[in-house]
């Protein structure tokens, strides 16, 4: 698997972590391919769109941390990255991320969290 293209899917996943990304509706639209979905860690299952929307109106700066990055290259434009995050609260949760190369940009297109204790 190729360190470039991890560090690229963790350069772009972590950007999705700060609050000045989140609160850039145009580089959501950008870093989420139009079919996203996320399976949050809270259970909801959120669509592009209300994903887009509930970060943009985020007020608070949320302090996450980020390890135990993995690769899973599913084919030559699919893969996945996995990791856990922590908030300040001291909260963890396992992440995954499917990425889809589409036109020449990595754009994530699911995204599950599960909290955890570990």
């Amino acid at each position: 698997m190729s360190d470039s293209l991890l560090d690229k899917l963790i350069e772009l996943e972590t950007a999705l972590h700060k609050q000045s990304t989140r609160n850039d509706r145009s580089r959501l639209e950008e870093l989420l391919h139009g079919d996203f979905f996320e399976f949050g860690s809270s259970g909801k299952v959120w669509s592009r769109q209300e994903t887009i929307e509930s970060l943009s109106q985020e007020t608070q700066d949320a302090v996450v941390t980020a390890e135990h990055f993995k690769l899973h290259k599913h084919a030559e434009e699919v893969a996945q990255l996995t990791y856990v995050s922590q908030r300040n609260d001291g909260s963890k949760t396992l992440r995954s991320s499917l990425w889809k190369l589409d036109k020449g940009q990595w754009r994530m297109i699911f995204h599950q969290g599960t909290k955890t204790q570990k």
